[in-house]
């Protein structure tokens, strides 16, 4: 039975997952409060599906399931990326992502900044006083670094147009004649560098440069701004919440929060 590209395995949905989640975490980093928790939500469930749409394309490739798990061990592991994990759960299943917004001058413009608050999932000390859409970046980056690992152990399988060359075919098993044939091109045997090209047109190629920019993805050391008193009341009402909300069965007490504000101002300078 002849066997056409159609058989192929690929990483394209995958990247289109990793593409889709940066959109919506940039689209996050302008938006207002009315709509910053649906663009964080379409990035949580983009960046979950990341990791799920990997295993199923790879599923039946020989020795995919045995570097998954090494790298199941290390996302396990890591106590940032198992926050975004039970986040997306949480979000899909039981509510919403509770945010802390204050509104920061950039120059000549403001920009809402946020912070994960609340008790839905427990936050790892790494990611405390981290802005949102940083944190997105920096687990989406993980993720990427994840896809580039597999293209790197499983090339022909991630990629179409790496498998569809002499190379792939053979690394794969393929028929290449078979191929040609079901494509209409004319085949040769041996090195036929043109008809390869014409072949190699009729699938998509994984766009690694897009990947790789998300991969390297590097916090940006802004120039510190002169500490407004509305930053100062942002940092000391986040700081009240987190305190309130230490203990498993703490709530926010708003009247509470309140007092505890008008004593920080009562407070003299220095204490």
């Amino acid at each position: 039975m002849p066997t056409s590209p159609r058989c192929l395995t690929s990483l394209l949905l995958v990247e289109e997952r990793l593409l889709e989640a940066n959109f919506f975490v940039r689209r996050f980093k302008r938006a207002d409060p009315d709509t910053a928790g649906y663009f964080l939500n379409a990035y949580l469930s983009s960046a979950r599906s990341v990791t799920f749409l990997l295993q199923k394309e790879l599923a039946h490739v020989e020795g995919f399931q045995e570097w998954w798990d090494a790298q199941r061990l290390i996302l396990a592991g890591d106590k940032a990326a198992r926050f975004f994990l039970e986040l997306r759960n949480f979000s899909q299943k039981a509510g919403r992502v509770s945010l802390f917004g204050s509104r920061k001058r950039q120059g000549r413009s403001a920009a809402w900044t946020y912070q994960f608050v609340g008790k839905q999932v427990h936050l790892p000390d790494e990611l405390r006083s981290v802005d949102v859409s940083e944190a997105c970046l920096m687990h989406l980056a993980k993720l990427a670094r994840i896809v580039l690992a597999c293209m790197d152990s499983f090339p022909f399988h991630s990629c179409p147009r790496m498998a569809l060359s002499p190379d792939g075919v053979k690394a794969l098993g393929l028929d290449a004649k078979a191929i040609f044939d079901d494509l209409g091109l004319p085949f040769v045997e041996g090195d036929d560098e043109l008809a390869w090209r014409f072949l190699q047109r009729e699938v998509d190629p994984i766009d690694i440069a897009a990947i790789r920019k998300i991969a390297f993805w590097r916090r940006r050391r802004l120039r510190r701004a002169p500490i407004t008193a509305s930053d100062q009341l942002s940092a000391e009402l986040l700081s009240i919440m987190e305190k309130q909300l230490r203990s498993p069965e703490a709530s926010l007490d708003l009247a509470r929060m309140a007092m505890e504000l008008l004593n920080n101002d009562a407070s003299p300078p220095g204490h």
